[in-house]
């Protein structure tokens, strides 16, 4: 894993050189809203003593918030999962449609969570990857809106082929009566 895909790894800390378990464990700690000195206490007990509640209090305000938001995300993730696994029951179509509906609100999520800084600095230093992002997504719903109309056209076509396939009041199928009408006129 590269340290930019690792947050911990870019931190200087006490806490950031403390093994995985032991930092995650601190993490859920702070997420419970453990008083630091307890935090402290049972460090020292797992045999890291001399971390104190300055320590704790920095990491709570910089390496915690790493891990809780990627703790978040990985939630998030599993929750899409599960949603897309209990659709795949109801239909291959209904899963496609599902799948294209998350992909969707995955991109507005992500715009909608870019800071305007951080987004006005992609547009600077690289516009023509942002429009190239743009344009995917662009793309991608006028592929949903020209599906969505060719599926509107066959329900359509659908329900009139079963209205002309119905006997009409006297028992004969309109079809027939067009045949009929066709032979008499020629």
């Amino acid at each position: 894993m590269s340290e930019n895909a690792n947050p911990a790894a870019r931190r200087r800390s006490k806490i950031a050189h403390l093994p995985e378990p032991i930092r995650s464990h601190v993490n859920e700690l702070l997420e419970s809203q453990t008083p630091y000195h307890q935090i402290c206490d049972w460090l020292a007990r797992q045999g890291h003593p001399g971390i104190s509640d300055d320590t704790i209090s920095r990491w709570k305000n910089g390496g915690f918030l790493d891990w809780f938001k990627a703790h978040e995300r990985l939630e998030q993730i599993e929750l899409k999962r599960v949603d897309a696994s209990k659709l795949v029951q109801v239909g291959a179509q209904e899963f496609v449609d599902a799948n294209e509906d998350i992909t969707e609100l995955a991109f507005y999520d992500a715009l909608n969570r870019a800071e305007t800084d951080s987004l006005a600095e992609l547009i600077n230093t690289n516009p023509k990857e942002f429009i190239a992002l743009l344009k995917t997504f662009t793309h991608f719903r006028r592929y949903r809106l020209h599906r969505e109309r060719f599926r509107e056209y066959l329900r359509q076509q659908r329900r009139r082929e079963e209205q002309e396939s119905k006997p009409n009041g006297g028992g004969v199928r309109t079809e027939t009566l067009t045949h009929a009408k066709e032979l008499l006129a020629s």
